[in-house]
């Protein structure tokens, strides 16, 4: 148990792998980006620059013995990836590391869900001062002018479909689909006319679909929808998620407490705007 492993006479002990493995874990199972399978590249520096084609070759059948077209020329671009801090801690006091049999369970899940909320929330839409966006957090993917966005119409799957059908368009793979609880519900309570629950078009069935309270819902504005080839995204880890326990400062030993402590440095950038859809306003307020 937590209260036999979590703490040595160190003041910056590890916590053991198990648990730290969980949080991981539950974070990677939570967040829209690493559970959708989002690329990663390690930064050995808290910059990285990689390069993207700004358009695709093209080749055409030709005949025999004669010169092909040639095609536009392969012009490359940068992007770069520069790593912020996502970090939080909690204290805990000893007298409940000691008797809560659940600590494990309850730190797993505190902590994993802190890390894939925050990451989301600041990958999707950034961090703001006011109207100011703040360079040290992520530029977040819906700030990025050149991805599809549809205003929603209908309070059903047709934006769905011309979501999916926008980054088919531009030779993408609409792969997953992420929505709020509020959008789940409002898409699975869809019936016919005699009562009877819709069936989803094979266009949205065939996407896998992902729940984050992350995206953005309001009653009169509605809900944000996001439909992405992940392989549209890359993110860049100088550190992975770190957790540790900390014993020996001034408000642990004065107060009988604990520090948990859990950080990581990451950015996300984009790679085909093209393939990233975003539907803005769906279920708001009389439709």
């Amino acid at each position: 148990m937590v209260n036999n492993t979590m703490l040595t006479s160190g003041a910056n002990a590890l916590i053991p792998a198990p648990l730290y493995s969980n949080i991981v874990d539950k974070a990677r199972n939570l967040s829209v980006f690493t559970a959708s399978g989002v690329p990663t590249v390690v930064m050995e520096t808290n910059n990285l620059t990689v390069a993207k084609i700004k358009e695709d070759l093209q080749v055409a059948f030709k005949p025999e013995g004669e010169k092909a077209t040639e095609s536009t020329p392969l012009e490359l671009e940068g992007v770069t990836l520069n790593s912020k801090t996502i970090y939080g801690y909690a204290y805990v006091s000893m007298e409940a590391i000691q008797s809560a049999q659940n600590l494990d369970a309850i730190l797993t899940d505190s902590f994993g869900k802190a890390v894939a909320e925050g990451i989301d929330q600041g990958m999707l839409y950034g961090v703001y001062s006011g109207t100011t966006p703040q360079e040290y957090a992520p530029a977040g993917i819906f700030n990025n002018a050149d991805i599809n966005t549809i205003a929603a119409s209908t309070s059903d799957y047709d934006d769905v479909v011309r979501a999916i059908g926008q980054i088919r368009a531009n030779n993408g793979v609409a792969a997953t689909m992420a929505m709020n609880a509020n959008t789940e519900q409002v898409l699975s309570l869809l019936k016919d006319k005699n009562g009877q629950y819709l069936t989803p078009p094979k266009a949205i069935t065939d996407v896998s679909q992902i729940v984050s309270n992350q995206l953005a819902y309001d009653a009169a504005a509605g809900s944000d929808i996001l439909v992405f080839d992940p392989s549209a995204l890359l993110i860049g880890v100088q550190m992975g998620v770190n957790v540790k326990v900390f014993d020996g400062d001034t408000a642990s030993i004065e107060r009988g407490l604990v520090c948990f402590r859990i950080a990581s440095m990451i950015d996300c950038v984009v790679l085909q705007p093209k393939h990233i859809s975003r539907i803005t306003g769906f279920g708001k307020d009389g439709e």
